[in-house]
């Protein structure tokens, strides 16, 4: 990748490579310091955000997290997902839920919101009072599988293996 960058420095996708190899080897401040110059490039913004989202997570850098999301124009997915975990990550639970919440009604049902929603929850309520509600979701039948693979987990968790055998049954 050296070779790669030596040669064509104005590549963006060299200097992707050299990102995407520093970050691969843990070395995540060098890997930003690559990443930051091509996050703009058409070609290669979304990979290269990624990276560097993905790399400033490493780093524990939720407020950079919070900055780089606010100026750049994610999908609502992504731009939910990383405003979750960087507000989990400083302990700001009850502001992520909030965004869950708001990323259920712009997405009903969502897997990803709803992990998240219920490791959040877990913090804030508890592991029982979690696992009682997704217990009754579950047995929602109308609700989508997501519920019972969560309660299935949960129960995987509590240490027990024959209600989560159950939901998965199911």
């Amino acid at each position: 990748s050296k070779q790669a960058l030596a040669i064509a420095p104005a590549n963006p996708y060299a200097v992707l490579c050299m990102a995407e190899a520093l970050s691969g080897l843990r070395r995540y401040k060098e890997a930003l310091d690559y990443y930051e110059p091509i996050v703009a490039n058409d070609k290669v913004a979304t990979v290269a955000r990624n990276g560097m989202l993905a790399c400033l997570a490493e780093l524990r850098s939720w407020d950079r997290i919070l900055e780089q999301i606010g100026i750049w124009r994610l999908p609502p997915d992504k731009f939910y997902r990383w405003r979750v975990k960087a507000l989990e990550g400083q302990n700001r639970t009850v502001e992520a839920i909030d965004i869950c919440h708001q990323w259920l009604e712009d997405n009903p049902d969502h897997p990803q919101a709803l992990w998240a929603l219920t490791e959040l929850e877990i913090r804030r309520d508890g592991f029982d009072a979690v696992l009682t509600r997704m217990g009754r979701l579950a047995r929602i039948p109308s609700r989508p599988t997501v519920y019972k693979e969560i309660y299935a987990s949960l129960c995987k968790r509590a240490g027990k293996p024959e209600l989560a055998l159950k939901q998965y049954e199911k």
